[in-house]
């Protein structure tokens, strides 16, 4: 059981590093950096990951709010 949900971040995993990148949220310094591979470990996958946790983070509240307005929800009765 998850006692605060609020609390929970976010992963910083590749869809969505990549999904800021594509979208153009997080830009590379350097144009050479998306034709190299890097290594997991390298100093710009954990800049990305820092970066990715970040905007992931700022995004919270766009996520939380609700799309559509509220509903009045109204019983249904069930016909016998």
């Amino acid at each position: 059981m998850i006692a605060l949900p609020g609390a929970l971040t976010g992963l910083p995993e590749y869809r969505n590093g990549g999904l800021f990148v594509d979208l153009g949220v997080i830009v590379p310094r350097r144009s050479d950096i998306r034709a190299t591979v890097h290594a997991p470990g390298d100093a710009v996958i954990a800049e990305w990951r820092a970066l990715t946790e970040v905007s992931a983070r700022d995004q919270r509240p766009a996520v939380d709010r609700p799309a559509v307005a509220k509903v009045r929800s109204t019983p249904c009765s069930a016909s016998s």
